[in-house]
């Protein structure tokens, strides 16, 4: 049974078609990396199979299931990190950080919330408001979820390496090597290389892109 299959999606923004004719199949323990040029709808993609974003055409299974049947069961296996923090500026890092958890339904306790902050390089700056951070210290406060998300099967990560300086892709990398070794799925959408040392799969969303119409 496969743990997430796709069939001959379609994805569009607002009227213009991204990608269509997809079709894909993953099972627990693969890494794979989404790819494609600007604008060819790798995070519309993740979107749609995050649940944010309606399906323009096709069916997403999970446990070969629709979404339509098993969307509760999928609320409850994935964990989506999209490219802008959903977070409030006002709180500190370590605020954030439990309140993400909490919508996952994770309650780490303060002490466990603090090692995840020293782990993305954050021990520092956990109590300081949002809005006087980075770009790259932002995109760590919603990294260090992830290690809180271990009972998560599958991750939905938009360009997680982004602003992120090599101590810290080098942290990402191992988290997300050490879930697929445990079963879980990472799908992440990058323009970057990084240095997994699992293997990695490539689904170039260009192959899907649809042929442009020919002028009269």
């Amino acid at each position: 049974m496969a743990l997430l299959r796709w069939h001959d999606l379609a994805g569009r923004r607002g009227e213009r078609l991204l990608f269509h004719r997809l079709s894909a199949t993953f099972e627990p323990g693969e890494v794979v990396r989404i790819t494609g040029e600007n604008g060819a709808g790798k995070s519309t993609l993740l979107r749609m199979v995050a649940g944010l974003l309606p399906v323009a055409r096709g069916t997403i299974y999970f446990r070969d299931q629709p979404l339509s049947v098993a969307r509760d069961a999928w609320l409850a296996e994935q964990c989506y990190l999209g490219h802008a923090l959903a977070a409030n500026e006002l709180l500190s890092p370590r605020e954030n950080v439990r309140f993400l958890c909490a919508l996952m339904g994770a309650y780490p306790s303060s002490r466990a919330v603090d090692e995840a902050l020293a782990q993305v390089g954050l021990a520092a700056q956990r109590d300081l408001p949002l809005k006087v951070l980075s770009a790259g210290q932002r995109r760590r406060v919603g990294l260090a979820r992830l290690f809180f998300a271990r009972t998560r099967t599958v991750w939905l990560l938009d360009e997680p390496l982004t602003a992120l300086d090599q101590a810290f892709v080098t942290t990402l990398t191992r988290l997300i090597e050490v879930h697929a070794q445990a079963g879980g799925l990472i799908l992440l959408t990058t323009h970057q290389e990084a240095p997994f040392c699992v293997p990695v799969r490539t689904l170039d969303l260009g192959a899907f892109r649809p042929a442009r119409r020919r002028a009269a």
